[in-house]
Formats: C-alpha cells, sequence, structure tokens
C-alpha cells in the first residue's frame, strides 16, 4: 500500500506557502502523462518554475495546494 514518510522542514514557510505539501511517487509502469492528465481533469494545474530540469513535476489543486509527482524508483 501506500507509504506515508513524513520529514521535518528544515525552515518555517512563508506567507502564502502550504502547511503542508506531499510528495507522490508513481509505481513501475505508471505513465506520468497520464497522471498529468487526470489531475488536470479533476481541476489541477500543472506549475512551471524557472528551476532548470527536474525529474518531477510539480501541480496545484483547486485551492492551489502543491503537490509534487516525482518517477518510480
Amino acid at each position: 500500500g501506500p507509504l506515508l514518510e513524513l520529514c521535518p522542514e528544515v525552515a518555517p514557510k512563508g506567507p502564502g506557502k502550504n502547511r503542508m505539501h506531499l510528495d507522490v511517487r508513481l509505481e513501475p509502469g505508471d505513465d506520468a502523462d497520464a497522471v498529468a492528465r487526470e489531475i488536470g481533469e479533476r481541476g489541477g494545474r500543472e506549475l512551471h518554475y524557472d528551476w532548470g530540469e527536474l525529474p518531477w513535476r510539480h501541480f496545484a489543486d483547486p485551492s492551489g495546494n502543491e503537490c509534487c509527482v516525482l518517477p518510480s524508483r
């Protein structure tokens, strides 16, 4: 089943930031593009930042809560 890992913050969050941020790691064989489409179909949106090339994708739900979808290991 799913694994929930809680990690301590190294610094306090600034104003306007989520109090909690989920990172969701895909299972081997999962299609990241299909997951992104499903997030969009459910009202979420992909966020794009100028952070360079990263292995994960950053999303926000309709309320602005952010999460990242990471590739499988």
